[in-house]
């Protein structure tokens, strides 16, 4: 009601500047045509009251800079991260609100979330962008975290000069050659080195084999970069096998696999194909070590006794918080605003809203575009780490390398083994 009352007092007051005016310049054009004298006192009456007509417009309009800056969340909320990323942002936002917002430069200005779903499709996640592009005017936006939304979005966003971040794609098509698309997860090949050098070098692994989805590009891109670099390490990929998806029997790659020499198995698939490979493997008699990807779901492999012991790849865990003063105080206030743990594209969305809000800033205070800011603000210390997006826009987001065990999961060693 108080935002109507000023916009129809503001129209009302430009109203009545424009009938001054009018009658000013009427009042002299008659003055002018009867031949009657224009005094110097009655201009600058007439420039008194024109200017006093502005001043009233000037006190009665809002500036710009107090209006909020608004974020667009662009989720899958059908997605396990979905609901969580939602917490999340809005933990950011009412963070940044409570503190007074944004350092503006002169003042500080407030941030306004919208949310809109993706619904787990490309073409939603098209339509999804344009709403808070040209809809909502937003000054960025946050998200998808699926690499197939989020590339879609991603070309939305680049064709309209929008600045967007992903928190949770970990495909490198999403950002290549995008000069406005960013990501902040680590990508497919850098967890697929990871791995690498942990079954190599931390578990001592001579020989693995691979068992990956080959129409899930996930799977197929940390699988052929954990073979690259485990066999330039010294090792040896026992087996190589791949199936399509929606394949349930597995006998003929387990079959395979189990004629050779193998101490390790990679599984870098969906966590139902992955139980269901394990569940072979187990009753082939294999009882060597178990690798998986981010592809696993961390909630759904402590309660399935098929993934106890096995090593998989991620972004983020609770016990971030013994080693991180940011991450424990996001733990502390999450749980008790949500009452449960936050999950990794909890931390990841978060993260990508600080990295963001210290761009906006630093727009101001170096007047330049956030874009700009936003590749030179240099390391950004996050609940999940160190992040880095430099001019290239490559990311010094690693993985983390988390043990299954007891119904757990736990960080092998320490995030710094890997971050460091």
């Amino acid at each position: 009601m108080l935002t109507n009352l000023l916009t129809s007092t503001t129209t009302s007051i430009k109203g009545a500047q424009f009938l001054v005016i009018q009658t000013l310049f009427t009042t002299q054009n008659k003055k002018f045509a009867r031949g009657m004298p224009i005094t110097i006192k009655t201009t600058f009456r007439s420039i008194f009251l024109v200017f006093l007509s502005s001043l009233l417009i000037a006190c009665f309009t809002p500036p710009e800079n107090d209006k909020p800056i608004i974020i667009g969340l662009l989720i899958d909320k059908s997605t396990p991260g979905g609901p969580p990323s939602i917490n999340a942002a809005k933990l950011y936002i009412d963070k940044i609100n409570a503190q007074g917002g944004l350092n503006t430069g002169k003042q500080k200005r407030q941030l306004e979330l919208v949310i809109e779903d993706t619904l787990n499709q490309k073409d939603s996640a098209v339509e999804a962008a344009r709403r808070l592009i040209f809809e909502h005017k937003v000054t960025a936006i946050v998200g998808p975290n699926m690499s197939s939304t989020a590339y879609s979005a991603s070309a939305v966003a680049e064709s309209a000069g929008q600045l967007m971040i992903s928190p949770g794609a970990t495909s490198t098509v999403v950002d290549k050659n995008k000069k406005f698309v960013f990501r902040i997860a680590f990508s497919n090949s850098e967890q697929g080195n990871l791995l690498a050098k942990f079954a190599q070098q931390e578990l001592s692994l001579p020989n693995t084999a691979v068992l990956y989805n080959i129409g899930n590009p996930s799977s197929r891109v940390v699988a052929e970069a954990f073979k690259e670099r485990y066999v330039s390490l010294g090792g040896k990929i026992s087996a190589f096998e791949f199936y399509i998806s929606g394949t349930k029997d597995f006998s003929k790659q387990i079959s395979q696999i189990r004629l050779e020499n193998t101490q390790a198995v990679l599984l870098p698939n969906a966590t139902k194909e992955s139980k269901a490979q394990l569940e072979g493997l187990k009753q082939s008699g294999f009882k060597g070590f178990i690798l998986g990807s981010d592809n696993w779901s961390p909630l759904k492999v402590t309660t399935d006794e098929q993934f106890n012991d096995a090593y998989y790849a991620h972004h983020w865990h609770p016990e971030y918080a013994k080693y991180n003063k940011k991450a424990k105080q996001f733990l502390d206030e999450y749980r008790s605003k949500h009452s449960q743990d936050p999950t990794s594209m909890s931390a990841l969305t978060y993260d990508a809203l600080g990295i963001l809000g210290k761009a906006i800033e630093h727009s101001f205070t170096a007047n330049t575009e956030i874009t700009t800011a936003l590749k030179s603000i240099g390391d950004f210390s996050g609940v999940t780490g160190k992040i880095n997006l430099n001019k290239n826009n490559k990311h010094y987001k690693k993985p983390i390398i988390i043990n299954v065990k007891n119904n757990a999961n736990k960080i092998y060693r320490s995030p710094n083994w890997v971050l460091d």
